[in-house]
């Protein structure tokens, strides 16, 4: 018999998905030694609380916000990536580098999921996937071993399986995306936002409701199911207790709303940022240059003349006008992002057009308005259907932008990953921080009681160290005892200055121009209670960690 050889069509997306492959291991691999940050803790903590006890993931309790807690009290994701670092775990052991490597499959199946997805959308897939790949916030969240890029690899496939499934009528494939969502949900919650997604956009291209509509009540059921454990488990309905801590944490009054729809726009531009490097062909040059200059102006006006409450909060202090400047552009690039999704909207009319439309919308008042804070993060799910929006208008503009490896195409490809790189480089310096300080603390203290504040990497460093975390309602340091705090953290309970005095202070190098977490520069990538700027260039001073010694009994209040 004759071989069977592959069509030109198979060749090209077996050369995409291996090349898609190659380029997300080449840039995760050198950052798989990452400390573990922000909330990586929690998951790591998680992950082996399941292998104890697998049915009970949130049965244990930790000082995570200044008092010993239960984690079910105050974990707002579901277990699901938990249940993946506890395979992990069991399998390779607990260290960073093997639990950032296991995570690599995820990362792996997300970008070659959007390369699949964007072949529906727009003539080239393959730098939608590279594109994505390269944003500062795909990048960042690929270096941590949370929930989001293993609920945006759910999330990108779940859409491949439905779209293709209703157009080809094969029930099988809605099965699977029905599936794939109900995961995407208990990965993190935002997931849930897929069942009225794809009901809203498969009502645009059927016109009608059909069978295909039961297939959404699997994923429904799923997370009603979750719902039922978590009150079994711990009394509560743990998707119903995400929804009102979020919904107890919403802006009140119109500059509070105002400060967070600017904050919004600023890290919708900061995360997607290949729409600044490609805005050069996206727009005519009178038309870029015109709408950016009033987007900056206008933000700059409003901040400046709006001297109260949260828009004035960010604009004192010696890195103001590196701020503003920053702010401003990256507000411009958030809005630009947000037009491009209207106008491919109104230039098609389509059912593939209104459901991008509702994605990027979607995800953005979501980011904006209803979640807890706005995150970096929270803007992950919406890379995909900006990038796609993005190419899609280019198309329109001139098909040799897109042809790889033209220059036009290429240049800002390799601009979007310089930006991505040095984000991530300085998210890694950042969490390196924390580990450092527990290991210089512990050869410097270890013969003394060592009580510390602070949570996130930090926290799991001191503690696997022998350290004692301070509970604010039970600990009750001795006179010669020693508090540790950190400067640059959360949850911090400052001691009075007549009960402790200072031993020393210890500062620790991170990148030193450029951060995704430090007040001083107005970033706030993983909260936008540091700052307004996803990441921001600056001076970036070092890490501070106090060092008291108690001289009085501390207690709460002090």
């Amino acid at each position: 018999m004759l071989p069977i050889c592959a069509s030109p069509v198979q060749q090209t997306q077996s050369r995409d998905v291996l090349i898609l492959a190659c380029a997300t291991l080449a840039c995760l691999i050198p950052f798989s030694g990452k400390a573990f940050h922000i909330d990586d803790p929690v998951y790591v903590r998680a992950a082996q609380q399941i292998l104890s006890h697998p049915a009970d993931f949130y049965g244990f309790r930790m000082n995570w916000r200044g008092t010993e807690m239960l984690v079910a009290d105050f974990q707002q994701n579901p277990p699901g990536v938990s249940y993946l670092l506890a395979v992990a775990g069991l399998c390779f052991g607990w260290s960073e580098r093997a639990l950032h490597l296991a995570l690599l499959f995820p990362a792996v199946a997300a970008v070659i999921g959007i390369y699949f997805l964007a072949q529906g959308y727009c003539s080239s897939p393959l730098l939608a996937a590279l594109l994505s790949l390269l944003t500062p916030s795909f990048w960042v969240s690929s270096t941590t071993v949370m929930s989001d890029v293993t609920m945006l690899a759910f999330w990108v496939w779940a859409l491949v399986f439905w779209t293709r499934g209703l157009r080809q009528g094969r029930w099988w494939m809605l099965l699977v995306s029905s599936i794939l969502i109900g995961l995407c949900a208990l990965t993190k919650y935002f997931g849930v936002c897929l069942i009225p997604l794809l009901f809203a956009g498969s009502l645009a291209w059927r016109r009608r409701l059909g069978s295909w509509a039961l297939f959404l009540l699997i994923p429904a059921l799923m997370v009603a199911g979750y719902q039922w454990a978590g009150y079994c488990l711990y009394g509560r309905a743990l998707f119903g207790e995400a929804l009102r801590y979020a919904s107890s944490r919403q802006p009140t009054g119109g500059l509070s709303t105002l400060a967070r729809l600017l904050t919004a726009l600023s890290f919708a531009g900061g995360c997607i940022s290949a729409a600044a490097f490609y805005a050069h062909e996206l727009w005519t040059r009178r038309t870029l240059v015109v709408g950016t200059a009033f987007a900056m102006l206008a933000t700059l006006a409003v901040i400046l003349i709006v001297d109260q409450g949260a828009l004035a909060l960010w604009t004192e202090g010696e890195n103001r006008w590196a701020f503003l400047l920053q702010f401003s552009f990256l507000v411009a690039v958030g809005a630009q992002l947000l037009w491009l999704a209207v106008l491919d909207f109104l230039n098609r009319k389509d059912a593939a057009s209104a459901l991008l439309f509702l994605w990027m919308a979607g995800t953005f008042v979501f980011a904006a308005l209803l979640n807890w804070a706005i995150t970096a993060r929270t803007f992950l799910p919406i890379v995909p259907a900006a990038v796609i929006i993005l190419l899609r208008r280019l198309e329109q503009r001139n098909l040799e932008a897109l042809r790889l490896p033209s220059a036009r195409a290429l240049g800002p490809l390799l601009a979007t990953a310089l930006l991505g790189f040095t984000v991530a480089f300085a998210d890694y310096t950042l969490a390196g921080s924390g580990r450092e300080a527990a290991n210089a603390l512990n050869l410097e203290y270890r013969d003394k009681q060592m009580w510390f504040q602070g949570h996130w990497g930090f926290q799991y460093y001191m503690e696997q160290l022998g350290a004692t975390g301070f509970d604010v309602l039970n600990s009750k340091p001795a006179p010669g005892e020693l508090m540790v705090v950190p400067v640059n953290n959360t949850n911090l309970f400052w001691p009075r200055k007549e009960t402790v005095r200072i031993v020393k202070l210890l500062q620790f190098q991170t990148c030193s121009w450029l951060s995704t977490m430090h007040p001083a520069v107005r970033a706030g990538f993983y909260a936008n209670s540091a700052g307004p700027l996803p990441f921001a260039f600056g001076n970036v001073p070092p890490e501070e960690y106090y060092v008291f010694s108690v001289v009085q009994p501390l207690r709460l209040g002090e």
